[in-house]
């Protein structure tokens, strides 16, 4: 056993049972403000001591959990986060217990269930079993359950099973009964008393939980936070999966290639920043590890679609590359062709052009003679030579004659 001077407790619980109203019958004073609804009256961290046989106790009453103005979801898990964070670095020595607050007759809800279990996680996984104490509220209501029947509180909590014994098993079965209805001086110091005996037995012998433990809690609060965030995480992410699987359905039936692979480039990068949003949201936990490998296959079947379009983009360019070869070959080939008979021609043409012009010397030889014989024959004006002399001259006029037109 180890008595402490000081003790410091944090209040924590679902509201509607009881916690205020507890933190002041530990205190023995209404110094918390209750109410009798399930509306939470503690929006803030609050604390109030009080000296009890020479012992200082310290209650921090921290917001309660299970609000129903802020019913489930991320926003009420960081509410809880926040103000327990809060309550502990407000106390730096630190808390020599955490209580629990749980009503007697009313069912263990299974929204109170999820709430301790997140407690748990939120402070660090063997919390309770090290500081976790149940005080069990509305105990008057026990006391008027059992007269006559001679069960005590203990064989009670003995006989429970389900939730309130696995929570009995993780508080190490520490637990203390509470009539918070009660002006009883003497009843009041006797559960008071209890309770301290509770805290001085405590497996911590003294030590106490810190900011430094709440610290080291860190990656177990993320892993919540994130168990609370992660239906909305899949379910926006399988969205966004059905409607690239969509588009890309739609790609793979388009025949022209070269038009489809900018939409694939701008899916995959779609793709791409999807994973890295499941990637950063999981913090290294696991958690998501199956959604990031769906969106990772989708990249992959968006890859190889991307490589395998780009491939047949870039053998329809050499084809058509290639065929643009063979036509401007062709083309050439053609020309040269044409080139070849052009020449062809001209130097048929060249030959004729000589030959005319050798038979054109001919003639004017033949005429430039026929000339000469004339003006001979003028000259000596004999009947007989001139009739010789034409004779003679017309003779090659006629063998042209035949050549040309024969």
């Amino acid at each position: 056993m180890h008595q402490s001077k000081d003790i410091d407790l944090l209040l924590i619980g679902k509201t509607g049972n009881g916690k205020s109203a507890t933190g002041n019958s530990i205190l023995m004073r209404k110094v918390f403000k209750t109410s009798g609804n399930m509306t939470s009256v503690t929006k803030k961290v609050d604390f109030e001591v009080s000296d009890f046989n020479g012992r200082i106790i310290k209650v921090v009453d921290a917001p309660g959990i299970c609000d129903n103005s802020k019913e489930g979801g991320e926003e009420a898990l960081d509410l809880v986060v926040t103000s327990l964070k809060y309550a502990i670095v407000s106390n730096p020595k630190g808390f020599h217990a955490f209580i629990i607050v749980i009503k007697y007759g009313q069912r263990f809800s299974g929204e109170e269930q999820t709430a301790i279990s997140n407690l748990k996680k939120i402070f660090g996984g063997d919390s309770f079993k090290q500081y976790g104490i149940l005080i069990m509220t509305n105990g008057d209501s026990f006391e008027d359950d059992a007269e006559g029947t001679g069960q005590t509180f203990r064989d009670w909590c003995r006989e429970q099973q389900g939730e309130i014994r696995t929570l009995l098993q993780e508080c190490d079965d520490r637990i203390v009964l509470f009539n918070n209805t009660t002006k009883d001086k003497t009843v009041m110091a006797k559960q008071l008393a209890e309770l301290i005996s509770v805290v001085d037995n405590m497996p911590t012998r003294g030590a106490r939980y810190t900011d430094q433990n709440f610290k080291r809690a860190k990656e177990e609060r993320k892993r919540l936070i994130l168990d609370t965030k992660t239906p909305v995480i899949e379910q926006k992410t399988l969205n966004e999966v059905s409607l690239i699987l969509q588009k890309l359905d739609t790609l793979i039936d388009t025949n022209d290639t070269v038009s489809k692979v900018e939409p694939l480039q701008e899916l995959l990068e779609r793709d791409q920043r999807l994973l890295n949003t499941v990637i950063i949201e999981d913090k290294k936990t696991g958690k998501l590890k199956k959604l990031a490998d769906t969106v990772k296959s989708v990249e992959e079947n968006l890859s190889d679609e991307l490589k395998l379009t780009k491939a047949w983009t870039k053998r329809m360019e050499e084809i058509k590359r290639e065929n643009e070869r063979l036509r401007e070959r062709d083309d050439q080939a053609k020309k040269l062709e044409e080139e070849r008979l052009k020449l062809d021609i001209e130097a048929r043409e060249l030959a004729l052009r000589k030959e005319m012009d050798e038979n054109r010397r001919r003639q004017q030889a033949a005429s430039e003679e026929l000339e000469k014989k004339y003006r001979e024959i003028k000259d000596s004006s004999e009947d007989g030579a001139v009739t010789k002399i034409v004779m003679g001259v017309t003779k090659p006029f006629r063998a042209f004659g035949d050549w040309l037109f024969g």
